[in-house]
């Protein structure tokens, strides 16, 4: 079996976000960004190539990781959570999840 890898581009993932919520590019960016530290300190990014990969298969613990973003940015906690809502939709946008695997509000 083949690994699958999914390469995001957190320029373009931070841009979305800010169009999907309202909140700023700078707060967006921090979370995308705190977010890959995060995956990159439990291990979960893979480097190929200089390119940002994530294994497709690994589940996240997404309430230790919003917790870790909030301390980390100083970005309120609730907003994280809207922000992950977000992140949902982008990722079902461009096909990571399937929109049936989370609940929309946006």
């Amino acid at each position: 079996m083949q690994d699958a890898f999914i390469k995001l581009d957190l320029e373009d993932e931070s841009k979305r976000l800010t169009e999907l919520t309202g909140v700023s590019e700078e707060v967006t960016y921090a979370f995308v960004v705190s977010e890959d530290n995060y995956c990159d300190i439990i291990g979960l990014n893979i480097y190929d190539d200089n390119d940002y990969v994530e294994e497709s298969e690994i589940i996240l613990d997404i309430e230790e990781m919003l917790t870790y973003i909030s301390k980390e940015t100083g970005i309120d906690l609730d907003i994280c959570y809207l922000l992950q809502e977000a992140e949902d939709k982008y990722y079902s946008e461009i096909g990571i999840i399937d929109p049936s695997d989370y609940v929309v509000s946006f």
